[in-house]
């Protein structure tokens, strides 16, 4: 793929930033959505959070527990990328003024209060990520403002450690002591817990999204460009070898993997459905009905719920891809984390 090219896909997938497209949104006025929106506003006592919504118009983060109602607002300007830490640590990067190809803020949230607990400033984020395994820290893939892209790894203290910093990567992810980065030409790029490279290969097309796989040194894989063939959907092995490769027959953008499972839902960001394969590629569910276009993340929950932000809306489904109530009245959802 020419740059030209390139370049047009990686605003697609990301609007320069995965949060989405960057613009006006007609905001559901609330209520029931085809039977996925539930009317309520608001719980009137406060419980455990158990989801997190990113509303990048409405200027706020909001916790929803199981029942989707909600029991936390924390109000931040552009809300764009939300991670969530092993311990419940709530990191938001926001958008400035400048919008999506200015600085942002990496914020570290106390989520009871909603007091900013550390902040630091960070070019534009393309891509924030949990790393799995216990250090609360945080990946996140930035834009420079005049060089190299840069893979960073923040720890709840506020120590930033660089892991890559090149003119490609896309997305990232952390686990089992490793970081992969993904590159929007198609490379992956494995690296050790002391920075160390440990292993390089050429997936193809544009790296759209990675996770940690469903066994140590395995990981996900979504390739958003993937030629004639459309998006791949792959799962690699420790070499970062494909164990299988199949064509995801939608616009995926990103992957909601099930914890400790081999099994993954994919949204169609130009259209009203989801997908979830599972062992060895297999299409479990083939087309599941939302009521929304425009969904790109999702997020699955403990009870393997699915959690999916459209635009407007929270849609849900439950483990079978059954519809179950979900939430109305926001901007402009970009982000969802479950917590797990």
């Amino acid at each position: 793929m020419d740059s030209g090219g390139r370049e047009s896909v990686a605003t697609a997938v990301r609007g320069v930033g995965r949060s989405g497209v960057w613009v006006a949104a007609g905001a559901l006025a609330g209520g029931v959505v085809l039977g996925l929106t539930s009317g309520a506003s608001r719980s009137p006592e406060r419980g455990p959070v158990a989801g997190w919504l990113a509303d990048r118009d409405g200027g706020a983060v909001v916790g929803l527990d199981r029942e989707r109602l909600e029991v936390r607002r924390i109000a931040l300007d552009t809300p764009v990328e939300l991670a969530l830490g092993p311990a419940g640590d709530l990191w938001v990067a926001c958008a400035g003024a400048a919008g999506p190809v200015g600085p942002h803020r990496l914020l570290l949230v106390e989520d009871e209060s909603g007091r900013i607990e550390r902040e630091l400033a960070l070019g534009p984020v393309l891509d924030l990520e949990a790393v799995e395994g216990g250090s609360g820290d945080v990946l996140a893939v930035e834009l420079g403002s005049t060089g190299p892209r840069q893979v960073v790894r923040v720890s709840p203290t506020g120590a930033v450690t660089l892991v890559e910093r090149s003119e490609d990567a896309f997305c990232a992810a952390a686990a089992f002591g490793c970081t992969l980065v993904g590159s929007e030409r198609g490379e992956l790029r494995l690296f050790g817990p002391d920075g160390q490279r440990l292993a390089r290969r050429d997936f193809g097309g544009v790296l759209s999204d990675l996770a940690p796989g469903p066994e140590p040194g395995t990981w996900w894989a979504l390739d958003a460009a993937g030629g004639a063939g459309g998006t791949r959907l792959a799962l690699l092995g420790r070499d970062l070898a494909p164990r299988w490769v199949v064509p995801a027959g939608l616009a995926a953008l990103t992957l909601a993997p099930v914890r400790g499972a081999e099994r993954v839902w994919l949204c169609d960001g130009e259209g009203a459905l989801v997908r979830r394969f599972g062992p060895g590629g297999s299409l479990e569910l083939a087309h599941i009905g939302l009521a929304h276009v425009g969904a790109t993340r999702a997020s699955v929950g403990n009870d393997g719920s699915v959690w999916i932000a459209a635009p407007g809306a929270l849609l849900c489904l439950d483990g079978a891809g059954g519809g179950v109530p979900g939430q109305g009245g926001f901007g402009y959802l970009v982000d969802v984390e479950c917590v797990r």
